[in-house]
């Protein structure tokens, strides 16, 4: 998608008080201007070197994107939100199929933002599925239900 029609998706959601997750993947640079219009920013570690410079707690907490949730895999998730940075670890699982994770985690962190969870809150919640659904061997098996996050 280009930059161009991105800008233009964001706009439209905000205009229609739609909350935008922004999972920018594949890596590539994004405008600032972009990045600040959605709700929250969600790369992996890799994604947030390219769009940030670095993916370390420093260069994260300065940004001047107001919400900043860098996936990290089996090390959990850095959460940037009010000026603060909080680490969310992840569950400790053997991991079978990572494939999928991060949509798992994306499309559960929206889930719980609708419900009315901060995103502190949604981080965690999120990060307990994406735990999950490295378990199993099938992509679409391995999203869990919401009975299976606890």
């Amino acid at each position: 998608m280009s930059d161009e029609s991105l800008f233009e998706a964001i706009e439209l959601a905000n205009k229609h008080n739609t909350l935008v997750i922004l999972n920018p993947a594949p890596a590539k640079k994004l405008p600032l201007e972009l990045m600040n219009k959605a709700y929250v920013i969600t790369p992996n570690e890799q994604e947030a070197e390219v769009i940030l410079g670095n993916s370390d707690n420093e260069t994260i907490l300065k940004s001047i994107i107001p919400n900043i949730i860098v996936t990290k895999g089996e090390l959990g998730s850095v959460v940037k939100t009010n000026k603060q940075l909080f680490s969310v670890s992840a569950r400790k699982v053997t991991p079978l199929n990572t494939t999928g994770a991060g949509d798992t985690y994306n499309g559960v962190l929206a889930a719980a933002l609708l419900e009315g969870k901060d995103i502190l809150e949604a981080s965690k919640i999120a990060s307990i599925a994406a735990s999950i659904s490295v378990t199993k061997e099938f992509v679409i098996d391995a999203i869990p239900y919401r009975s299976e996050i606890k």
